[in-house]
């Protein structure tokens, strides 16, 4: 009741913290606090997908608050997991619980430019009946790469004056960057059909309303989901990140002449992932500029021609379609990467709509 009031609140343009949600926050708080205090209930299902839920409710007005990222009920689900054992967890509605708090780990490292705090070695604990999904596959791979680039930054910052020690450290570093470039593109390569996505173009699949609200290119995506949406905007985000490491490492020692040779390449992939970045935002928020009704089918999305849209997008792209571009829009805007002009200005834009959408405090 804590996160769906909040949710409502935010659609109504109010404080997401508002006295509607404030009571059923505090109420779970004292709930879980009560259940945490018999041994029997820290080991359940019920207790870590309580946390988790409460771990959204602050990210949501943090968020509106335009705070830092929460950690409390993270390090809690963290507690939880190392209380009951990895053991423990043997199905796979554990287990996807146990998976959920590992991305958002992951998230956080990538984030902040540190390595894996947690190793969390699900995997030999995972039942063959499990399927692992592209996004946990993904996420596989981001662990590597998290890892990898607290290392490589490391490495830039110090002050290592033996050129012969430091060339190897960086060869090391542009091979280990170079698999994960190859394990990229074989997860791309190998989506099943359900996670492919369409292009679309004109007014037939893009109305004009759309097109003023916010359209990069003459083109946008669709997905058969938003998580596959998102999982593609992790994947577009690990290849940008992969790219810059090898652009930085190949600036340390290569010759001018290999340097602008990679530059170009890589800037060319750089700049191609950012593309298909901006072509999910109307997608995730079709039209709208405003607050609007939970479902409102007055909203306009993107649809294959002739596709009507689904009557479930209203809904989940209402609640979370623009929450799932701070991410991906928010770290091309920060980063130190070279888009096409007037792309960052772009993306900017389309965060401060965002802003809008969900009354998030844009100051």
């Amino acid at each position: 009741m804590a996160l769906a009031s909040c949710l409502y609140i935010a659609w109504k343009s109010q404080r997401p913290d508002a006295p509607l949600s404030r009571p059923y926050y505090l109420r779970a708080i004292s709930a879980m606090k009560e259940q945490l205090s018999q041994p029997d209930t820290c080991a359940n299902d019920e207790m870590l997908l309580s946390v988790l839920l409460l771990q959204q409710y602050e990210i949501l007005v943090n968020t509106a608050e335009r705070k830092p990222l929460p950690r409390a009920h993270l390090d809690g689900a963290l507690a939880l997991i190392k209380h009951r054992g990895l053991h423990t967890f043997t199905n796979s509605v554990s287990q996807g619980l146990l998976f959920c708090v590992r991305a958002q780990l992951i998230d956080e490292a990538l984030r902040n430019c540190q390595p894996f705090e947690e190793s969390l070695d699900i995997l030999e604990f995972v039942g063959t009946d499990i399927d692992l999904s592209p996004g946990i596959q993904l996420d596989d791979i981001n662990v590597i790469l998290a890892n990898l680039n607290a290392l490589v930054t490391q490495v830039l910052q110090s002050d290592e004056s033996n050129f012969d020690s430091r060339q190897s450290e960086i060869l090391k570093l542009l091979y280990e960057a170079s698999e994960i470039e190859k394990r990229l593109t074989d997860w791309k390569a190998n989506l099943p059909t359900s996670w492919q996505l369409v292009k679309v173009s004109g007014t037939n699949c893009i109305s004009v309303s759309i097109q003023r609200a916010g359209l990069y290119q003459s083109h946008c995506h669709i997905y058969p989901t938003l998580p596959v949406s998102n999982a593609w905007n992790k994947y577009r985000m690990a290849q940008i990140r992969t790219q810059s490491i090898i652009l930085n490492l190949f600036s340390q020692f290569a010759s001018p002449s290999t340097v602008a040779s990679e530059s170009s390449t890589r800037g060319h992939r750089i700049q191609e992932e950012a593309d298909d970045i901006c072509a999910c935002v109307p997608y995730h928020i079709g039209d709208r500029t405003a607050p609007g009704v939970v479902g409102d089918k007055t909203a306009n999305y993107p649809h294959p021609e002739g596709v009507p849209t689904p009557a479930s997008h209203y809904l989940h792209a209402t609640a979370i379609g623009g929450y799932q571009l701070f991410n991906p829009l928010a770290a091309l805007v920060s980063m130190k990467v070279q888009l096409r002009e007037g792309q960052r200005e772009w993306i900017y834009g389309q965060i401060m709509r965002v802003f809008k959408i969900y009354n998030i405090k844009s100051s």
